[in-house]
């Protein structure tokens, strides 16, 4: 239990609205922890605010469509959205990866880097065999109200999901597979692709199914995993239709998941030209991110 403090609530809106100031502020004015000063805030019914100093910048910002296209992909991969701990309205994206897939998880910080005030951090997994004895590279953005519709819109009652009026372009679309596709050869120049939805229920699967056709003309088919599993298939010529779909978001990093066609040679001409996007001067940056972006 933290130090009970005599303020009313009266004078706490004057300070903490009136005047503007934090509960670091007024935690110092009374001598006391600044958790005593956000338990009495909530006590009293006044919303907590997040708009402060350094933090500013970030909550005058809105989602631009090719940053929910990126979340809406991402969520349906390897992407998370958080609600904060307290209560407050407010939620977060966080997305890990292998440090062999740090090169694309910096180019999805970059999109989002108006809502990141972080460095991406490093997890030493080593020892840990349940994450893979490996480098786990994290990155996060901060509380925003702009992420609360995603968590409305894939999560009941914390559990994630697929929505049946999802919207999939080709951006998103892209990141889906870069998360979570994998590819496999099927023949001497023939491959099939492999969307890995072991996460997600018979009638999500379905209902990504439904949309790869409805909106990519993908036809795909299920595959049962150890009897308990499911992901989606496609094969060759259907992968094809998804590699001339998404190999304008591919990043060097993901190149081997991209077969073009047939001909071995035809796929290293046409992955030449993709290999020129950077991370940090790929097309498909967000116009308005305009600061450096940091690791």
């Amino acid at each position: 239990m933290g130090k009970r403090i005599d303020i009313t609530k009266t004078d706490l809106i004057e300070l903490y609205v009136g005047q503007n100031k934090t509960t670091y502020d007024i935690s110092t004015i009374y001598k006391c922890g600044r958790k005593v000063i956000s338990n009495l805030l909530k006590e009293y019914g006044i919303e907590m605010k997040r708009f402060k100093r350094k933090y500013s910048f970030y909550y005058e910002q809105f989602l631009n469509q090719e940053q929910k296209d990126l979340i809406i992909g991402s969520l349906i991969g390897d992407g998370c959205i958080i609600k904060h701990h307290d209560g407050i309205n407010c939620c977060r994206f966080i997305e890990s990866h292998s440090i062999g897939q740090l090169e694309y998880l910096k180019w999805k910080k970059y999109i989002l880097n108006n809502f990141v005030s972080n460095n991406i951090r490093f997890i030493d997994n080593s020892k840990n065999k349940s994450y893979g004895n490996g480098i786990t590279c994290v990155f996060e953005t901060v509380l925003h109200k702009e992420f609360n519709v995603f968590y409305n819109m894939f999560y009941k009652n914390g559990i994630k999901y697929i929505p049946e009026d999802i919207k999939l372009s080709p951006l998103s679309l892209s990141t889906w597979f870069f998360d979570d596709g994998s590819v496999s050869k099927n023949g001497k120049y023939s491959y099939v692709a492999t969307f890995h939805t072991e996460g997600f229920d018979k009638t999500d699967i379905e209902v990504l199914r439904n949309k790869l056709k409805d909106i990519f003309d993908i036809d795909s088919f299920i595959i049962n995993i150890k009897d308990k599993y499911k992901v989606i298939r496609l094969n060759n010529v259907n992968y094809k239709k998804l590699c001339y779909i998404i190999f304008k978001y591919t990043i060097p990093c993901m190149n081997y998941k991209i077969k073009f066609s047939d001909n071995p040679v035809e796929t290293c001409s046409i992955l030449n030209e993709v290999s020129i996007l950077k991370c940090f001067d790929a097309n498909t940056l967000s116009s308005s991110s305009q600061t450096k972006m940091m690791v």
